[in-house]
């Protein structure tokens, strides 16, 4: 993916004209209305369209009477129908066999998969009623930019050699710290120290690097935004800056507060790699890919 211009989210989300916005936020309507919209529309007669929402209506897709009613357990639906003759049915229950036998094949597959836990998340998030909690309920008008980040890169490694990625979904409004606390890294899971004097210890007790050194920063276009919530956080960036005024005398850069800074505040290139550093030398590319209403 070849980088983009400079685009700000919040210029993004301005751009579209209020009806835009407006429509966005209209709730989803019931289906008499909808079935009044496609008469009004097609102008048939009454009965002729409820008689095409009974015929292609979803009730018509319960066949077998296994499948569950309830639209909020439609994806943890654990048994297929025996009797659909479908190759793609028959594969994917042989598959499915695989991975729950074989836990190398599952995380191998979930490595490469742009969505590896959605459907159980949005099985949890919206129930049946269509009804949204309003802790998960997104605040409008707003924009979702689609972030990927890899696994730390070992030293001499090209960034374009890390296939390996976790892809988040994050909203204009959000600070840059609902990020960096969302980002699993090993590096973060390490007992610092001499463990060879504590082997009888359980290792779940102790406390783990990503619990002692806070410390971080994401570089976005020349701008190290510092993680400072924490008062012994150490500024990683005043030593690379040090060094850039030496080295690099015409190239500015800043620093800024990764609290302080929403998504929408930023001035990004879709397909551009930035930059997040934690635990010293822990570096991981961190990859805009899509932003949108």
């Amino acid at each position: 993916m070849e980088p983009c211009d400079f685009v700000n989210p919040r210029t993004f989300m301005q751009s579209w004209p209020p009806d835009v916005h407006t429509r966005i936020q209209q709730k989803t309507e019931d289906e008499s209305e909808i079935l009044k919209n496609i008469q009004f529309a097609t102008g048939m007669p009454e009965e002729t369209v409820k008689e095409l929402a009974e015929v292609c209506g979803s009730n018509t897709l319960y066949q077998s009477g296994q499948e569950p009613t309830d639209k909020g357990q439609i994806l943890q639906m654990t048994v297929v129908p025996h009797d659909l003759n479908l190759e793609s049915v028959r594969h994917q229950i042989l598959h499915r066999k695989m991975r729950q036998e074989n836990t190398a094949v599952k995380v191998s597959l979930f490595r490469k998969m742009k969505y590896n836990c959605l459907d159980e998340y949005m099985a949890n998030v919206r129930p049946a009623n269509g009804e949204i909690s309003p802790e998960f309920q997104v605040p409008t008008p707003n924009v979702i930019l689609t972030v990927q980040v890899t696994r730390c890169i070992p030293q001499g490694v090209a960034y374009n050699t890390m296939k390996e990625r976790e892809s988040y979904l994050v909203l204009g409004n959000q600070s840059l710290t609902d990020l960096r606390d969302k980002i699993k890294c090993s590096s973060d899971a390490v007992i610092p120290g001499d463990y060879s004097n504590a082997i009888d210890v359980d290792p779940s007790t102790l406390q783990k690097a990503g619990d002692l050194y806070r410390s971080s920063f994401f570089f976005i276009e020349n701008v190290f935004y510092n993680d400072t919530r924490q008062p012994d956080n150490v500024d990683y960036s005043r030593p690379i800056l040090k060094w850039a005024k030496e080295h690099m005398p015409n190239t500015e850069m800043t620093t800024a507060n990764m609290q302080d800074t929403q998504f929408f505040d930023l001035n990004i290139r879709i397909g551009q790699n930035y930059l997040f550093l934690h635990q010293g030398n822990c570096e991981h590319v961190v990859l805009f890919t899509d932003l949108s209403l």
